[in-house]
């Protein structure tokens, strides 16, 4: 559960997009810049900002970001058994013939993200996903290590 972070509201508990909808109507009702303007510097001073930087860091702290780089062979969109472990997803051939799950789902506008078959540069952290078994579904269950890229380019 996030906290915010502000001496306003020590001890109070927002989502995010809580946060993001109030800040959002009373700047509607407000029609006084200076009022607008210090609404703005409580809610930035509160870290509606910065919960990316500190889930971040909380992530950084669970997983250790990794550097990887190899060979990519994505089964985006086949019907492969490492698909029910992410949408954009394939496999990186590292240099030590290591075949690693690698999984872009958690970048933004994955989805519509086409990674070529070819040489890569990675960096994220890896977890292990589970997945139970659920009636009429074609997944296995089981758990794997996946790979979760934050950053990666093309290599030449």
């Amino acid at each position: 559960m996030d906290y915010i972070n502000c001496r306003f509201f020590k001890h109070t508990s927002f989502g995010y997009f809580t946060k993001k909808i109030i800040f959002v109507i009373l700047i509607q009702f407000m029609r006084n810049y200076a009022a607008c303007a210090a609404l703005l510097i409580l809610f930035a001073s509160c870290g509606i900002s910065g919960e990316a930087v500190l889930n971040e860091t909380e992530n950084t702290a669970a997983h250790p970001r990794e550097e990887l780089q190899g060979t990519f062979t994505s089964k985006k969109g086949v019907m492969h058994p490492v698909s029910c472990y992410g949408y954009n997803i394939g496999f990186l051939k590292t240099e030590g013939a290591e075949n690693i799950i690698v999984c872009f789902d958690r970048i933004s506008n994955s989805m519509d993200l086409e990674i070529p078959s070819q040489s890569i540069y990675v960096k994220g952290h890896s977890e292990n996903k589970t997945i139970e078994a659920i009636p009429d579904n074609p997944c296995e269950s089981g758990t794997r290590k996946v790979f979760y890229v934050e950053e990666w380019h093309i290599l030449n």
